[in-house]
């Protein structure tokens, strides 16, 4: 019997080699339909889909800081972690971290935070 959730992970190493989501879709349609397994498209679908949000936002930059950060500042962090010349970004205030910023990008989290080293030391302290 098929799975879905299986299914999902072939359809995601198709489209990492570069099948687009369109054609992967169709394709496992009409595989389903031939093995009189329809019923399990919808969950396919939503194991796929997942699986795509998941690599967007591992491919996406995460900043945050208290304050906003200048437009310039923000370019040298992003240039000084990743060599991607124009990452897709997210930017959100966080007044936790007191100073600095806390940046994730591709699973790694940089963090250059106040809140940090306030922890590091408290840690040491003890």
């Amino acid at each position: 019997m098929i799975q879905s959730k299986k299914l999902a992970l072939y359809a995601f190493s198709l489209f990492q080699k570069g099948f687009s989501v369109e054609k992967i879709t169709q394709a496992v349609k009409d595989v389903l339909i031939a093995y009189k397994q329809e019923s399990l498209y919808t969950s396919f679908l939503k194991n796929f889909k997942k699986l795509l949000e998941r690599q967007n936002e591992f491919e996406t930059f995460f900043i945050e800081s208290p304050y906003p950060l200048h437009p310039e500042t923000q370019a040298r962090v992003i240039k000084a972690i990743t060599n991607d010349p124009n990452p897709s970004v997210v930017y959100k205030e966080n007044k936790d971290l007191l100073l600095g910023f806390r940046a994730s990008y591709r699973g790694q989290v940089f963090d250059a935070s106040a809140k940090k080293y306030i922890t590091n030391l408290k840690k040491l302290s003890r």
